[in-house]
């Protein structure tokens, strides 16, 4: 004979039961799949082709990439791909001048069975930035970009991921 407390709470333990599945999967879920963004595949070190400039004058800032182990990212001229570019944070006291990329190893795609144009291990990017005349010296100007870029290995693609970027260039 099913009591009026059992009739009560079969729905609940029902639904419950249905729940417990859920609890535990949706947290561990969350823990095991980091933002794309967290994953970093290169490594970025920034300095200057000369740390001090003069005020009106033209510094080189330089960014040196390295694509982590057996890792490569797509140069400028890769079609169809995500390719690396340097942007700089406007500012109105500064010039920015176009990037130079390094040539980069032109690469066979064994899927497609084209040459495509990659960096596989470290390339220096130098960008040419013009003091304007409102920079004063002694000064420390601080200019900020953001290098994006898709790395891939040999089993796959990974989403594209960008990467912050200073420099401080003194003014004499």
């Amino acid at each position: 004979m099913v009591t009026p407390l059992v009739r009560l709470f079969s729905p609940l333990l029902a639904f419950s039961l249905w729940l417990l599945p859920v609890a535990f999967v949706r947290p561990s879920a969350q823990v095991l799949a980091p933002r794309p963004s967290a994953i970093q595949h290169v490594t970025l070190a920034a300095g200057a082709a000369s740390p001090v400039a003069a005020t009106g004058g033209k510094v080189t800032l330089l960014l040196d990439v390295t694509p982590g182990r057996d890792v490569h990212v797509y140069a400028p001229g890769a079609k169809d791909f995500i390719q690396t570019t340097l942007t700089i944070s406007p500012q109105a006291r500064l010039t920015i001048g176009k990037p130079d990329y390094p040539k980069p190893e032109l690469v066979l795609d064994p899927l497609l069975h084209e040459r495509i144009p990659e960096y596989t291990k470290t390339f220096r990017i130098a960008q040419p930035v013009m003091l304007g005349p409102a920079v004063k010296s002694p000064e420390d100007v601080t200019v900020s970009g953001v290098l994006s870029y898709q790395a891939c290995d040999d089993k796959m693609c990974y989403p594209p991921s960008s990467a912050s970027v200073t420099w401080t260039v003194k003014v004499k």
